[in-house]
């Protein structure tokens, strides 16, 4: 055997294809390692920037108890018969559950409940009446009562709108007697 087929350990490969075989491998095995290095680098610099977002998406976002009610200006003294029997078939059945809900709730509950009855004068004032977003402005005040099954809050909401529409009734039988 002649010592170059020795060294290679292939009678195929004559030692010049030997180095550059060697060569070439080495360079891949190198870029492997490089591509491999900058991948990690660029993971870790992926997670860095997600944690960074996270973190100012926390400090951007309002807490559940600190968020700011937007207040409706109802002038007291202003208000309409239709509008405080609107209010008040809306308050019924839960004045127990007001008083023991936190205190941001509390107010947000009262402003939209507020608010939920004026769009429903408005509704009720229309020639044509929608029942469904009667009921769904209901549904989306009572929603903010935290715990509350659905099942309980569409019951509630239609019994509250059945009681809403026999009020439209009654005042428009009462200006048909006039």
């Amino acid at each position: 055997m002649n010592k170059s087929t020795k060294d290679i350990g292939n009678p195929h490969i004559n030692p010049e294809s030997r180095d550059v075989f060697k060569s070439k491998t080495q360079d891949t095995v190198a870029e492997t390692h490089e591509e491999k290095f900058e991948k990690h680098e660029a993971q870790e610099m992926i997670k860095a920037i997600e944690e960074e977002t996270k973190k100012q998406q926390e400090k951007v976002s309002p807490q559940p108890e600190l968020v700011a009610v937007k207040k409706v200006p109802i002038p007291v003294g202003q208000k309409s018969q239709t509008l405080e029997a609107i209010e008040d078939i809306l308050e019924e059945d839960l004045k127990d559950v007001f008083p023991s809900l936190p205190i941001g709730i509390k107010n947000e509950f009262k402003t939209k409940g507020e608010i939920t009855a004026i769009k429903i004068e408005e509704k009720l004032q229309k020639t044509k009446i929608k029942v469904k977003e009667i009921l769904k402005l209901i549904v989306d005040w009572l929603k903010i009562i935290p715990g509350v099954s659905k099942y309980f809050l569409e019951q509630e909401a239609k019994i509250k709108t059945d009681k809403i529409l026999k009020l439209k009734q009654a005042s428009s039988q009462k200006k048909e007697k006039r």
